[in-house]
């Protein structure tokens, strides 16, 4: 998904989750991964997640986003959910995937987007990845032909005034 700052990406995925997965998708929690990378150094990611989903942000690390993306994907996907309970069903199909959400995708070093296309290759029987970014222009041509591309525009401003005063108008209920 892509847009303009502002333009309403998380809210849309917010509602996405919460369609996917109920209510519960509203439940985060907020962790810190640490990974040491090949040369030795420690990062620390932050990490949203919930039961059905993880939501990251790889660009924060640097250079180091090609080891957290691999990382992170790797242990998610190989986490299948094995408890019948805790899988949902959307429009009548069961939802068995674990979903990882890669915020600032058009942030991503070129090392990282290489990365993430060979892993979104491997492990797509298992997860689903959402990639939220500005541009799509400075996404690699492998990783935009993987996905769906879902453009997210501003609101126009005659839109947006036409919402407020419906909002502010007074209500009289009838009591």
């Amino acid at each position: 998904m892509y847009g303009p700052l502002g333009a309403g990406k998380k809210t849309r995925l917010n509602c996405l989750l919460k369609g996917l997965f109920g209510p519960v998708a509203e439940k985060l929690r907020l962790e810190t991964l640490t990974f040491q990378v090949p040369s030795g150094k420690k990062v620390d990611i932050n990490l949203v997640c919930s039961s059905y989903h993880i939501e990251l942000n790889p660009s924060d690390v640097g250079v180091y986003d090609r080891h957290i993306i691999q990382d992170v994907i790797k242990q998610s996907a190989s986490t299948v959910q094995l408890d019948p309970n805790l899988h949902k069903k959307f429009k009548g199909i069961l939802v068995i995937h674990s979903v990882i959400v890669i915020m600032e995708a058009d942030r991503l070093t070129k090392d990282a987007q290489q990365a993430l296309r060979r892993t979104m290759e491997k492990y797509s029987e298992s997860c689903r990845i959402i990639l939220l970014s500005e541009s799509l222009s400075p996404i690699i041509d492998p990783i935009q032909s993987r996905c769906l591309c879902v453009d997210n525009p501003c609101a126009k401003s005659g839109v947006i005034s036409q919402m407020w005063s419906k909002m502010s108008k007074p209500r009289n209920p009838v009591l």
